[in-house]
């Protein structure tokens, strides 16, 4: 049985928007993130949209920094706000990918807002 990956990465600007693609914790997938960030020879800000596993309040987003090889736990912040560019980059991703809305913490009323581009 393979595992499938618990998040999806996307490039915006000189930063990658990591996706939830299930309800499991950051930190549980934080290692194999650092790893795949290193083949990428990435070295920088991250967005972590935890939308799936912490719902659409104020946990939603966090931020980090990868400096080349690990991702620094005291680098880990929350973002009480996040650009409209990064709402609507994972607005598009979530409503392409519906079955992970069905599958996550959120309560029908906050899916049905995701899906309608209301969060």
């Amino acid at each position: 049985m393979s595992i499938k990956k618990a998040y999806n990465l996307i490039k915006f600007g000189n930063q990658y928007l990591v996706l939830s693609t299930d309800y499991r914790r950051f930190d549980d997938y934080m290692h194999a993130l650092a790893t795949e960030l290193g083949q990428l020879r990435f070295k920088g800000s991250i967005v972590i949209d935890l939308l799936l596993s912490n719902g659409s309040g104020q946990s939603r987003f966090f931020e980090a920094y990868f400096d080349g090889s690990v991702i620094s736990n005291d680098s880990i912040k929350k973002r009480s706000n996040v650009s409209s560019e990064i709402l609507r980059i994972s607005n598009i991703f979530y409503t392409e990918n519906v079955g992970l809305i069905q599958h996550s913490v959120l309560s029908q009323k906050q899916a049905t807002e995701i899906l309608s581009g209301y969060l």
